[in-house]
């Protein structure tokens, strides 16, 4: 009888180990097989392959947080033109010294932004001053590129080949509200976008090739602006109607 109870009990415990084992077993592969994983998460592969639309081709942005760093870390440090030190204000979300302050008297350089082509700026701009005939350079590149200005009393798009040509399309009075403003062109049409939405567009003849070209902020030509200016962007491509409304919207 001790004996057959024996042989029963050493059965009983030989097959718990044997199914511990096998179950342990298919555990650690199901855990070390992609095949298991990408089962269970058929998404997981493509969600992390998501990029930000808003980043792609993104060459600097400058945010004006209490400094003049690009946030992308592609460009280097602004600096400051005629003064001791920039100005800092409320941005259009009414967060405290983070926007950039002009008042007349000094401006900003930007050293070597990549122009071609097919580019865009986006940039916010509220103005202190919008008075004829001033403050009309905001941000302009010193010889070839896209520029955001004022022209007359109406806010201004270019794009510039030399100081000599350049083409601009101008859009409604200005006022002393912040106001979101992207500039594109693709070879053929250049774009000037408000608040989110198309305002003016014409079509150009005028090309250059991929260059690096330093910009001025606040000032160009001893014309300065006064006002404020927030999140301004360089793109090497051409923004779409869809990327300026997520722009305005941010």
């Amino acid at each position: 009888m001790k004996k057959h109870f024996l042989v029963l009990t050493t059965a009983i415990v030989s097959f718990v180990i044997v199914s511990c084992s096998k179950e342990k077993t298919e555990t650690d592969q199901s855990i070390s097989n992609p095949a298991v994983e990408q089962a269970a998460s058929p998404n997981a592969t493509a969600e992390r392959l998501v990029v930000d639309p808003l980043l792609v081709n993104l060459d600097g942005r400058f945010e004006f947080n209490g400094n003049l760093k690009d946030e992308t870390k592609k460009l280097a440090d602004g600096t400051i033109v005629n003064y001791r030190g920039a100005l800092y204000t409320y941005d259009r979300k009414g967060v405290a010294k983070a926007a950039i302050k002009f008042n007349g008297n000094y401006g900003v350089n930007l050293f070597n932004v990549p122009q071609q082509t097919h580019g865009s700026i986006s940039v916010w701009v509220k103005y202190d001053n919008p008075n004829l005939g001033t403050g009309r350079m905001i941000v302009k590149p010193k010889k070839i590129g896209l520029g955001v200005g004022k022209f007359m009393t109406e806010m201004e798009g270019s794009v510039e080949w030399l100081p000599n040509y350049s083409m601009g399309i101008h859009v409604e009075p200005v006022d002393k509200n912040w106001h979101h403003f992207v500039v594109t062109f693709d070879d053929d049409i250049l774009r000037l976008y408000e608040d989110g939405q198309l305002v003016k567009y014409n079509a150009s003849t005028l090309t250059y090739p991929k260059v690096l070209q330093d910009y001025f902020v606040g000032y160009r030509n001893n014309e300065w602006f006064e006002g404020a200016v927030d999140d301004l962007r360089f793109y090497s491509r051409t923004l779409s109607a869809t990327d300026v409304q997520k722009l305005y919207n941010l």
